[in-house]
């Protein structure tokens, strides 16, 4: 005797398997369907802040380290000087006054200072602000009586590379590192070549194969020659 299927059941037949397609379906769309994020469009709110969230590594100081430089620069008493030092490479350099202030924290050492605490600030040799030194070695960088002639946009990639090299005494640090300098870059054409090609080059101080090791490798000519074979 044949079974008898329940009309209920044959009613709903057609129901469960329109579920049951749909339910694959859905499945299958779950786990084929990709989600494609939409680029972000450069705006200019949201290239602020992202350098601000990443000034550490750009030419801007960022609002909490601006503030301690400025602190620590108002209690040494040196304000005004620092105001018109800003506004004088600005003006010479022609760069917005942001990156002036960097440029200066960073040459001068007080962006240094500003990151350490307590004690340690005891420690941190910084140098006042000073005009007239700032206006003496801008001049010397770009004077035609000078080794190097920057003009505006050398000069502002050399500070920017090393702003220290060339804003805090870039005339005696150039007469050291013409000193220590290996053979091939004693020439003063020589190295200003090699200056136009690399500005941190000017950094470079001591040398160890003629002084011995002094703990210079930051601003050592073999450490620097080293550098650029393996690059």
């Amino acid at each position: 005797r044949p079974k008898m299927v329940s009309p209920s059941l044959v009613c709903f037949a057609p129901l469960l398997q329109h579920l049951v397609r749909n339910g694959e379906q859905e499945h299958v769309s779950k786990r084929t369907t990709l989600t494609i994020k939409q680029p972000i469009v450069p705006t200019i709110s949201n290239i602020r802040s992202s350098t601000r969230r990443n000034a550490a590594s750009t030419n801007l100081l960022d609002d909490d380290l601006r503030a301690k430089v400025t602190e620590g620069i108002t209690e040494a008493g040196y304000e005004q000087e620092w105001n018109e030092s800003i506004a004088t490479l600005s003006a010479i350099a022609e760069i917005d006054t942001e990156q002036a202030e960097f440029l200066l924290a960073d040459a001068w050492n007080w962006k240094g200072w500003a990151r350490v605490t307590g004690m340690a600030r005891k420690y941190m040799k910084t140098t006042p602000p000073n005009v007239d030194h700032l206006k003496a070695a801008l001049t010397w960088l770009t004077t035609d009586d000078g080794p190097f002639q920057f003009d505006l946009d050398r000069l502002r990639g050399a500070m920017t590379e090393s702003p220290k090299a060339y804003l805090a005494n870039p005339e005696a640090t150039y007469k050291l590192a013409m000193k220590a300098a290996p053979k091939e870059y004693k020439k003063p054409d020589a190295f200003k070549a090699l200056i136009f090609e690399d500005p941190s080059a000017l950094e470079r101080t001591f040398n160890c194969k003629e002084d011995g090791c002094a703990s210079e490798c930051g601003n050592c000519w073999v450490t620097y020659a080293n550098t650029r074979r393996s690059a």
